[in-house]
């Protein structure tokens, strides 16, 4: 073929027939009926060497049907078990009959005086039916001529014969059954089954044009004609049942009116339908209102481009409705049946500029201009459009531009493909087979290249990501170039044919099997396999494999590969091993480093570090040594960072990664090591909070040869603080607010029994009873609303204002349990408590009014520090004595109490490379006295009293070493006081529920504390010196809210259940407790 217009996939085929129409296709145009049905292009044919007639060439079907009723095939014979059918849907024609076991057809109007014979079946059709035209053409449906039919449907993709019965009484219910059939077989396609294509022989295929067919392909017939050659595209196979049988040809349409609206562009498909005159058009999704008469076709000056097998702007026509144009159907009919693709049947006027070839066995469409329709629009480049897989019968080559309009897989199974032409597209390309696909030209499709066997040799250039699998090769002549944000990935083998030219990487390059090149990197590149030349680095290099070359390295190296030399240059890292993972990079030969390189070296625990081994000399002209220590880092150790069979020269500088650690260098005759020292730092250097810098700069106390401090030493940053907070201990003075928090539990249950009244005034309204008259049901929680007159003002407290009807005695029981938090104020962290127990006293009175009694209680208490995994059990016993009666106008309640409690503490020390698990018992006490004055007062049928009160509590802790480990703590004890005020309102109000008498309670008070509100905790570490450090603040204000029920089940018991809560901007408490009382 002419250079940059073909390719060679017919030139082993010499084998065709040109068949001649009985009138060309101007004639057919111009004359309109003359010449049969619908105006067709028509050839004479000869069946069984018997009947000889003349039959309409359609492109839009499939098949050959000929009608009882014509005269030229009476007494043909066919076989009544093969029923079958034929349905044109732009007609609305059904055709129903039986086909022939097997016929020959011959076409004698073969030019050359041999006839083109075909073998194949026949359907004869008996019966004619109009249903449900898709489009009116030219000819329309008539029944009463259908048994005259002679049609020779010879198109692809098509499924308008079937090889079923079908019922034509159903009649438009039948459609669905008839347009949804399946493609009819290529078996039945008489110009793809002539005897020599059946033997081999012949390229099944064939090329429409004005004059004739040419049927067979040959290079001879496919080879430019006047300058204008073929251009190609790839059809996707309709199914895998069908090898020879292809999808329609794709199309982009554009539709526009003389006001220049335009829709589009459309992609489809396109039928260059040689059966009708008239076109239709199919957009379900536009509307076909600004382009349309009322009679639904097309309107003179809409203009219609077509683009033509996928390649855009290179293949196609344009044409005006209403103008001379030959390539104007008669008319184009816009219908949109529902669910339908988009679809452009161009009829027979498309031939007027077009040759047009189908190649059934590699399927491939072929359009071509034929200079018969003078004045087209038609435009055709020589172009390769491929889609799915180019399996060529032998060596291809390809001398034309390719569009690689999907992904594309090229196979040598049968010979060597060469591309000449430059290759485009948003596609991608694959090549398998064992022989050699060849690109010369320029490569700059998109979707990048997979090569999965054989060799992909390019001579020209290549833009994009290339892949090349294990087995199979990939050679350059340096034309590739990894672009940024593409890759390379090489499994097999890679080769610059062209010497001095190295694979430039300015993306992600990784190879895993051999590559054969000097390599120039500016980007990402991982070697795992073997390179083969000279490297030279500026970017990123993750050498795991072999570089049997010289390494010239300006940017970063890291791995645990080999070079043959290594030329540290100004700006480049050599960082053995990976991130977090020690390991030896060797040189076979010699290393040089320049002033401006670095040498990056990762030291673990007890000498092991990263290592490089150089086989030759090393000569250090300088640069920097790096060292970036783990938290397993040993001080004291020695590490050997370089081997060799010489060493000369030296570093200009040394740094280590942490401030904390200092490093002294030694160079040896064959080598160079390190030895890591404590630096003049302290610790306290990453110390957050005053906790941490209290726990730092007494760890500096601390020899270096300590366990404790080969383990604190090596820390960085935030996990250097940490470690200090986590060693702290801080949750023992969290213990103590937690135990000076919860005193208010005792305190509450013994103030509440001082505030109980003991005089024997009469109450203003009648009692609550179950009692003898005189005597009050509730006893001691029986709610009066005021003293009377001259009474004690006693007698009108808000708890109990009722008088103890003779009973002098009272034993009452609390069962509770609490639940709560302290924030943290960022030098400590948040604690949670909780706490349970239980508490009985015996009270009465002293004289006529006072009360005064003593308790007994037990409580159990948690308190978990989880930011330093500390937890501290407590369990507690506690004495108390209280008493309360009138002071004048007001109400004195005080008392005093004394807990002995017995601690057990966890906690667990845990940082990088280091973990103690510690405990500690020992014993602390909690002492409070407190009182309270109070104003009773009635008012609208409740008892109210206003109050203010004070507690002083001291909490101490005992004496503890912690067991467990080195970072165990001791303490000689800490004592911590506080005084709480409080200032608020408590309110009773009683009430009857039928038989039962009870009353609700509650009060809001605020409380303030001062003193030792910020606990403070004293430790010491084994072979340091002592430090203080601060635990989770009391909160200084907060509010004190109860509400409560008591009820009274006889005379002499009374239950109750009370809510109290501790509420404060960063503290909690919530309380529940239950509780009764027995008089006697």
């Amino acid at each position: 073929s002419a250079a940059g217009t073909g390719w060679n996939m017919y030139q082993p085929y010499s084998e065709s027939y040109y068949v001649r129409y009985l009138a060309n296709l101007g004639e057919v145009i111009q004359t309109g009926t003359e010449y049969g049905y619908n105006a067709m292009l028509l050839f004479p044919i000869l069946i069984d060497n018997t009947y000889a007639l003349n039959i309409g060439m359609d492109t839009g079907s499939t098949g050959i049907v000929i009608g009882t009723g014509n005269s030229a095939i009476s007494g043909i014979s066919y076989n009544v078990t093969r029923p079958g059918w034929v349905y044109y849907s732009s007609s609305g024609t059904l055709l129903t009959g039986f086909f022939t076991d097997s016929s020959t057809v011959a076409f004698t109007s073969t030019e050359g005086g041999t006839n083109a014979v075909a073998q194949l079946s026949i359907l004869i059709a008996t019966n004619g039916y109009c249903i449900n035209p898709r489009a009116a053409d030219a000819g329309g449906c008539t029944p009463s001529s259908a048994p005259g039919t002679a049609m020779m449907g010879v198109g692809f993709d098509r499924n308008t014969m079937g090889t079923t019965a079908v019922d034509p009484a159903l009649g438009e219910a039948l459609v669905p059954q008839l347009v949804n059939a399946p493609a009819t077989p290529a078996s039945l396609n008489p110009f793809l089954n002539l005897v020599e294509m059946q033997a081999g022989t012949m390229r099944a295929g064939y090329i429409v044009t004005p004059y004739g067919v040419s049927l067979g392909l040959t290079a001879a017939n496919t080879a430019p004609v006047a300058g204008n050659a073929f251009a190609y595209g790839q059809l996707l196979p309709l199914s895998p049942a069908q090898p020879n049988n292809w999808q329609a040809q794709p199309m982009v349409l554009t539709v526009t009116n003389g006001q220049g609206v335009t829709s589009g562009p459309q992609s489809g498909n396109i039928l260059m339908d040689t059966g009708v005159q008239d076109g239709f058009l199919v957009l379900p999704a536009v509307s076909s209102a600004p382009f349309v008469t009322a009679g639904g076709q097309l309107a003179d000056g809409v203009t219609v481009t077509v683009n033509l097998l996928g390649a855009q702007g290179l293949v196609g026509y344009t044409f005006t409705v209403g103008t001379a144009n030959p390539q104007v159907p008669n008319g184009v009919n816009w219908v949109n049946p529902a669910g339908s693709p988009n679809f452009f049947n161009s009829s027979l006027h498309t031939y007027t500029a077009f040759n047009v070839l189908y190649d059934a066995e590699g399927g491939f469409v072929g359009i071509q201009l034929n200079g018969y329709g003078a004045g087209t629009d038609a435009y055709v480049a020589p172009v390769l459009v491929a889609n799915g897989l180019l399996a060529p019968a032998s060596a291809l080559d390809v001398d034309m531009p390719v569009i690689l309009a999907s992904a594309a897989t090229v196979s040598t199974v049968n010979g060597n493909v060469a591309f000449q032409g430059d290759m485009t597209g948003p596609g991608s390309l694959t090549v398998t087979g064992p022989g050699t696909v060849t690109l010369s030209a320029a490569g700059s499709y998109s979707g990048g290249t997979f090569v999965q066997q054989g060799t992909f040799a390019l001579t020209g250039t290549l833009t994009g990501s290339v892949s090349v699998a294990s087995g199979a090769a990939f050679t350059s002549q340096g034309g590739y170039v990894v672009a940024a944000g593409e890759t390379f990935t090489n499994a097999g083998s890679f080769t610059t044919l062209t010497s001095g030219v190295p694979l430039y990487n300015l993306g992600t390059l990784s190879n895993t099997g051999i590559l054969t090149s000097a390599v120039g990197n500016a980007g990402t590149l991982s070697n795992s396999g073997v390179i083969i030349g000279d490297v030279s680095n500026i970017g990123t290099l993750a050498n795991d494999g072999a570089i049997m070359g010289t390494l010239a390295n300006a940017g970063m190296v890291t791995g645990t590969g080999a070079v043959m030399a290594l030329e540290q240059r100004a700006g480049g890292t050599l960082a053995p091993g990976g991130p977090g993972a020690l390991g030896v990079f060797s040189v076979f030969n010699t290393l040089t480093t320049q002033a401006g390189s670095t040498l990056q070296m990762d030291l673990g625990p007890s000498g092991a570090s990263d290592r490089v081994a150089v086989g030759g000399a090393a000569a250090l002209a300088g640069g920097a040594l790096a060292l970036t220590t783990a938290a397993s880092a040993t001080i004291g150790s020695t590490y050997t960072l370089m081997t060799a069979d010489s060493v000369t020269g030296r570093f200009d500088s040394v740094a280590v990664s942490n401030p904390l650690i200092a490093a002294q260098v030694s160079y040896g005759s064959e080598d160079v090591a390190v030895t890591l020292l404590r630096s003049s730092v302290p610790l306290s250097i990453y110390a957050t909070t005053a906790n941490e810098r209290a726990v730092a700069n007494a760890l500096d106390t601390l020899s270096t040869a300590s366990s404790l401090s080969q383990a604190v030493i090596p820390l960085s940053g935030g996990t250097a603080a940490a470690a200090d907070k986590t060693l702290s201990g801080e949750a023992y003075a969290s213990t103590s607010s937690a135990l000076s928090g919860q005193s208010i539990l005792v305190r509450n249950m013994v103030m509440d029994r001082a505030r109980r009244p003991v005089s024997t005034a009469p109450a203003p309204v009648a009692p609550m009873s179950y009692a003898p008259t005189g005597a009050s049901a509730m006893g001691d929680a029986a709610m009066a609303y005021a003293a009377p007159a001259g009474a004690s003002p006693f007698a009108s407290l808000a708890a109990d204002t009722a008088p103890d009807a003779g009973a002098a005695r009272a034993f009452w029981a609390e069962a509770f349990g609490a639940w709560g938090h302290l924030g943290g104020d960022g030098n400590s962290s948040t604690a949670t408590t909780s706490v349970g127990g239980m508490m009985v006293g015996l009270d009465g009175r002293i004289g006529t009014d006072w009360r005064f009694g003593f308790a007994a209680g037990y409580a159990s208490a948690r308190v978990s520090v989880t930011d330093v995994s500390s937890a501290t059990s407590a369990d507690t016993v506690t004495l108390a004595v209280y008493g309360g009666g009138p002071a004048g106008a007001l109400a004195a309640r005080f008392g005093a109490s004394y807990g002995w409690s017995s601690l057990t503490s966890r906690r667990t020390v845990s940082f990088p490379g280091f973990l103690n698990q510690l405990s500690a018992d020992y014993g602390g006490t909690t002492a409070q006295l407190f009182g309270e004055l109070a104003l009773p007062v009635a008012w609208a049928g409740a008892a109210l009293e206003p109050f203010a009160g004070v507690a002083l509590v001291n909490v101490s802790t005992g004496a503890f070493t912690e067991t467990g480990g080195v970072a165990a703590l001791t303490s000689g004890g800490n004592s911590d006081l506080v005084t709480y005020t409080s200032l608020g309102l408590r309110g009773t109000v009683p009430w009857t529920l039928g038989a039962l008498r009870g009353a609700t309670h509650a009060s809001l008070a605020w409380q303030h504390a001062f003193g030792d509100v910020t606990p403070q905790a004293t430790f010491a570490v084994a072979g340091a010196q002592p430090f203080t450090v601060a635990g989770t603040p009391v909160a200084e204000d907060a509010a004190l809210v109860e509400a409560g029920l008591d009820m009274a089940l006889s005379a002499a018991l009374t239950l109750s259940v009370t809510y109290a809560g501790q509420l404060a901007q960063d503290a909690q408490e919530n309380l529940l407790k239950g509780g009764f009382t027995l008089r006697f």
